[in-house]
């Protein structure tokens, strides 16, 4: 799978890296930017605290809102996934809400991308 990986902790991608992955990372706005610009993305994994002056929901406003790739949103702030989820369901855009340290996360993700990959 390739993932477009956003998030300030850059370890929480490792098991996807390990289970052979193609993951692109950042947390900066521009390199999203050029990252959809020139890749192509399986999925988006999204955390909503960027510890920048910018969140998750700006970045999903932004960028994915006519976007078909499903994005999964796996933040520890429930209200900030909640808010992202909202914005992503009001615009019919495929996603899911899960926690990145739940011992299945690998699993999730690796599911959600195959039931919707024909969406794609």
């Amino acid at each position: 799978m390739r993932i477009l990986f956003i998030d300030d902790m850059f370890n929480r991608c490792v098991p996807l890296l390990q289970a052979g992955h193609d993951v692109f990372v950042t947390r900066d706005i521009e390199t999203v930017r050029t990252y959809l610009e020139h890749c192509v993305f399986d999925v988006i994994c999204l955390d909503h605290d960027l510890k920048r002056s910018w969140t998750g929901y700006d970045i999903a406003n932004m960028f994915f809102l006519n976007k078909k790739l499903p994005i999964i949103i796996h933040s520890m702030n429930p209200k900030g996934a909640k808010r992202i989820s909202e914005l992503l369901t009001t615009h019919g855009v495929k996603h899911k809400v899960t926690q990145i340290y739940s011992n299945d996360f690998l699993q999730q993700a690796e599911a959600f991308v195959m039931n919707n990959a024909n969406e794609i």
